[in-house]
């Protein structure tokens, strides 16, 4: 039973169903096996002298944040990179609709601006993403100018320049290349996404993309596959398994996976035994584990009444999954390379403005204080 709290599906129910569960929190609580009081970090809230998260975690793995050059011009923000993460990730500003928008129409100025920070600190910067097939619709690489796409010759061609260009540039700063994201497909139909770049190259195009950079990267650089909702779609979970055994048995050079996990805090899926299930089988691979884009929304479907406030029940539970995800988390340090938050704290953090409603996802609040979670997830 000890999973049976953070396991609970709240997403559908109703808001009298809420109020229920909310009277009945201890009997919850007792079931997975866990205290109120044990989820109770009160007193240490409101601490200016806390110990920064990635000290905490520095004889384990890496810890870092999305970040962009608009948020690093402002000096508080950018103290609190500097306090609590080791490494950072281009939010966007790496994008190739954000820095090469057309063809040679080179925007270098944002992710110049992340990767001199990076530089100037010594810290460690995550290149996300190279290529991305969503974007595609936009994407000049892979159409023509009548809007049709291009053969599979000159997509390789306009991908090769693109990479010649793009990696060099940062290779110095970047040990961690999001080559592709989120190719894998949600069911069984496809094992990938059927966008422009299967249409012109099937499968191919993920062994192409990774031996081209492989050309570029330097020695010790990784070479990532990263994909979304790997934690609550065994559909997607085993697409993508297969296409890196494929990459493996074909010798494409592929270090490894990246896992983002935009969790739902609600989620009966997405919870710490799931996350444990994941890494071991992945790491069967021989390839590393990356967690690159963590947060926690308060909400289980996008459809859901905001809150008002955070109410104390969804807190605990958040409390008790963060707690439950970093104790997985340091188990497999010596396959967990990196952890990587998506946003510094409630106030940067795409949530914040996702479906115009407030959001509590991250372990600091909006004024950058640490939260009962971020207690929780250094309690070891």
């Amino acid at each position: 039973m000890s999973d049976f709290f953070e396991s609970l599906d709240f997403g559908m129910v109703t808001s009298v169903v809420y109020k229920i569960i909310s009277l009945f929190m201890p009997v919850a609580l007792f079931l997975s096996g866990t205290s109120a009081a044990e989820l109770d970090y009160s007193d240490k809230l409101g601490d200016s002298g806390y110990t920064g998260l990635y000290e905490v975690y520095e004889d384990y793995f890496p810890i870092g944040s999305a970040v962009s050059s608009g948020l690093l011009k402002d000096s508080q923000c950018s103290e609190f990179v500097l306090k609590n993460f080791s490494s950072m990730t281009f939010e966007y500003e790496l994008k190739q609709p954000i820095i090469c928008p057309t063809e040679g129409g080179w925007n270098f100025k944002g992710a110049d601006a992340v990767a001199d920070f990076a530089r100037e600190h010594g810290l460690k910067l995550r290149g996300h993403t190279l290529l991305w097939g969503e974007e595609s619709p936009q994407n000049w690489m892979v159409y023509d100018e009548n809007k049709n796409l291009v053969d599979k010759e000159t997509f390789y061609a306009r991908l090769y320049d693109y990479f010649s260009v793009i990696i060099p540039r940062y290779d110095d700063v970047v040990d961690d290349w999001d080559i592709i994201n989120e190719a894998c497909h949600w069911d069984y139909s496809s094992r990938l996404h059927k966008d422009a770049l299967y249409k012109i190259c099937g499968e191919e195009y993920i062994y192409k993309a990774f031996e081209f950079a492989k050309e570029f990267v330097g020695e010790n650089d990784k070479l990532i596959l990263n994909e979304t909702k790997v934690l609550n779609n065994k559909a997607k979970e085993n697409n993508l398994y297969a296409t890196i055994k494929a990459m493996i048995e074909k010798g494409t050079p592929i270090d490894g996976v990246g896992i983002q996990c935009h969790v739902d805090t609600l989620s009966f899926k997405e919870t710490a035994r799931r996350l444990d299930s994941i890494i071991k089988r992945f790491s069967k691979l021989g390839i590393e584990i990356q967690i690159t884009e963590l947060d926690m929304t308060a909400y289980s479907y996008d459809a859901q009444k905001a809150y008002d406030e955070l109410p104390v029940w969804v807190e605990q539970l958040q409390i008790l999954k963060y707690k439950r995800f970093f104790e997985v988390l340091r188990s497999h340090s010596d396959v967990v390379t990196s952890v990587t938050f998506w946003g510094i704290d409630d106030e940067h953090s795409y949530l914040a403005k996702k479906d115009g409603r407030e959001d509590w996802g991250l372990l600091f609040d909006k004024h950058g204080n640490p939260k009962q979670s971020f207690y929780a997830a250094c309690d070891f």
